[in-house]
C-alpha cells in the first residue's frame, strides 16, 4: 500500500506575481534553477511520488485565495489551492515577503554558517530566536491543511525539505496540535551538520536539537553528517538517549531514526541529454580547455578561494596562460522574490573583485581568463557545458552533498574530463575517483587544477569509467523507493 507524500519545501518551485490593477495572481515558472533541493524537488513532483506540494508562493497570499495554473490568473475569491506538475498545492498563506525576509536572513547569517561550522562568517543579532518560530506555525498549518484532503485510508508521510534551516521549527509546532490524523514527519537536512564541538557555540544549540528532534525521521546527505549529529545527541543537555547501533534515538518518549539518505542525479536522462545537447560555440572555448564550476553564490561554495587559486595556477603554470578559460556559473543565492542576505552579498562582491584582479594581470586583447555568468543557465545549455568541460570544480567549503559533481559525471558521453572535489563535500565520500582539494589551501587547489589539465587520457577514462558506473541506474524514483521503505 503506497503512502502519500506531502512535499513540503521553503518556497514554491515558481513564481506569483500579483496584478497592480485587478490584484489577480499569475504565476511565472522558473527556468534553470541550478540548486540541489530545487532539483531534487522538482523530480519527486514530476516522478509522481507527491500527493501534495506544500511552500511558499513569494508574496503575502490570503487564505481564500488559490495558485493559479501555469499561464493562468485567479480572483481573489477563488478558493481552490491550485496545483503544479500535476499534483495539488497548497500555499503558506499570510506570510509577508518582509517577513519571510527577516527570517530568511536571520537564517542565513546566523543559523547556518554554526550548522556549516563556518561561524566566522556569522552576521546575525543574537536575539532573534524566538520569532524564527513565526516560520514553523505558518508552514505547520499550511501541512495541516495538506493532511486535510489526503484520502483518509492511508497515513500520509510530511517529507519536509530543508536546505536554509528556515523549517526547523515546524515538527515543533505540529507535536503541539491536536489532530485525530496519524502522519509521519520526515525531515531531509539539505546542507551540513557540525559537531559538538562546533554546534555547541552556538547560543540555541539546544532549540536547534529540540527542532530536529521533533521530526520521526531525520535524514543527513552524508555520514559524516550523521555521524556529528548522534554525537550532538549523546553530549547535549537535554534527555535524549541515542541506541547504541547508532540509526535511533529516543527522545520525549518517541524513537527517531537518523540516517543517511543521499539524493541521485536522473544519470540515464542526462547521459541522453548530454548526447543531443549542442556544441558549445567556437567563440566561447575560444580555442582553449575549459574548467567550470557552477553553483549558488554562497559563502560554502569556497568561489573567491577558487578564483583566487586559478589565478595561482596561471602565475605558477604560465604554459596555461591563452590555452585555458575557466568559465563561472554564479547563480545568486537567496530565495525568489526576497532581498539576498549580507552574507551572500559580502561572497559576491568578494568574487567578482578576485575576478576583476585575475582578468587584469593575466588578460590580452584576445584572451580572458575567467568568464562569470551570474544567473542560472537554461539546462540544454548547462548540459553541453558539463560535457564539454574538461575539468569541473567542486571545491566548496562545506556541502552537504553537492549534486553537480554527480551530474557533471552523468554527462561525460565524449572525450572525459576530471572533476576536482572538496574533501568537505559529503559526494566525497562515493567519489574516490575525483581529485580531492583543500579549497582553503589556494596553492594546492592551484596545483590540482594544473593535475587536472595535464592528465593523460588513459587516467582520465580510468577514473570516469569508475565514476560511471558507481552511478549507473541511479535515479529519484530508487531514492524515494529507498527513503519511503526506510519508514515502514
Amino acid at each position: 500500500m503506497e503512502r502519500p507524500v506531502i512535499l513540503v519545501c521553503d518556497t514554491l518551485p515558481f513564481q506569483l506575481v500579483r496584478d497592480e490593477e485587478t490584484g489577480h495572481l499569475r504565476r511565472d515558472d522558473r527556468q534553470g534553477d541550478t540548486g540541489g533541493l530545487q532539483v531534487t524537488c522538482g523530480s519527486l513532483m514530476k516522478s509522481g511520488h507527491g500527493a501534495c506540494l506544500v511552500g511558499w508562493p513569494g508574496l503575502y497570499m490570503r487564505e481564500e485565495e488559490m495558485v493559479p495554473s501555469r499561464d493562468d490568473v485567479t480572483t481573489s475569491t477563488a478558493t481552490s489551492s491550485g496545483s503544479a506538475l500535476g499534483i495539488p498545492v497548497v500555499p503558506v498563506c499570510e506570510l509577508s515577503r518582509d517577513d519571510f525576509a527577516k527570517h530568511f536572513a536571520f537564517a542565513a547569517e546566523m543559523v547556518t554558517p554554526h550548522l556549516h561550522s563556518l561561524s566566522e562568517f556569522s552576521m546575525g543579532r543574537w536575539d532573534d530566536w524566538e520569532p524564527f518560530g513565526l516560520l514553523g506555525r505558518k508552514f505547520g498549518q499550511a501541512i495541516l491543511k495538506a493532511l486535510d484532503v489526503q484520502p483518509s485510508q492511508h497515513a500520509p508521510v510530511v517529507w519536509v525539505h530543508d536546505g536554509d534551516s528556515l523549517l526547523i521549527q515546524v515538527a515543533k509546532f505540529l507535536r503541539n496540535q491536536e489532530t485525530s490524523r496519524e502522519y509521519t514527519l520526515s525531515y531531509t537536512h539539505h546542507i551540513s551538520f557540525p559537531p559538538w564541538e562546533d554546534l555547541q557555540r552556538f547560543p540555541w544549540c539546544n532549540e536547534v536539537m529540540d527542532g530536529f528532534l521533533g521530526y520521526d525521521d531525520v535524514m543527513f546527505m552524508a555520514q559524516v553528517h550523521v555521524n556529528n549529529f548522534l554525537e550532538c545527541c549523546r553530549e547535549m543537555s537535554i534527555t535524549v538517549k541515542v541506541n547504541e547501533d547508532g540509526g535511533t534515538v529516543f527522545y520525549q518518549g518517541r524513537t527517531v531514526k537518523v540516517r543517511k539518505v543521499a539524493p541521485s542525479c536522473q544519470h540515464d536522462k542526462l547521459m541522453k541529454l548530454a548526447q543531443v545537447a549542442p556544441p558549445l560555440p567556437l567563440g566561447l572555448k575560444q580555442g582553449c580547455k575549459i574548467l567550470l564550476g557552477a553553483e549558488r553564490v554562497a559563502y560554502t561554495k569556497g568561489l573567491p578561494e577558487r578564483v583566487r587559486a586559478f589565478g595561482h595556477m596561471l602565475e605558477r603554470y604560465p604554459e596555461h596562460v591563452g590555452r585555458v578559460c575557466y568559465y563561472q556559473v554564479g547563480v545568486p543565492a537567496g530565495t525568489e522574490g526576497v532581498k539576498v542576505s549580507r552574507i551572500h552579498l559580502k561572497v559576491q562582491e568578494e568574487v567578482e573583485k578576485a575576478i576583476f584582479t585575475v582578468n587584469e594581470t593575466f588578460g590580452t586583447p584576445i584572451w580572458t581568463p575567467i568568464h562569470y555568468v551570474p544567473r542560472a543557465l537554461p539546462h540544454a545549455l548547462l548540459t553541453g557545458f558539463y560535457r564539454d568541460a574538461d575539468v569541473m570544480l567542486v571545491t566548496s567549503l562545506k556541502d552537504a552533498l553537492n549534486l553537480v559533481a554527480k551530474e557533471y559525471v552523468s554527462c561525460q558521453v565524449n572525450d572525459p574530463g576530471v572533476v576536482v572535489v572538496s574533501k568537505y563535500a559529503g559526494v566525497s565520500e562515493i567519489m574516490d575517483e575525483a581529485l580531492l582539494c583543500d579549497p582553503r589551501d589556494e596553492d594546492g587547489l592551484a596545483d590540482i587544477m594544473h593535475q587536472a589539465l595535464t592528465m593523460p587520457l588513459w587516467e582520465r577514462r580510468t577514473r570516469m569509467n569508475k565514476l560511471q558506473s558507481r552511478q549507473e541506474g541511479c535515479c529519484v524514483d530508487a531514492w524515494v523507493e529507498k527513503v519511503l521503505d526506510g519508514l515502514q
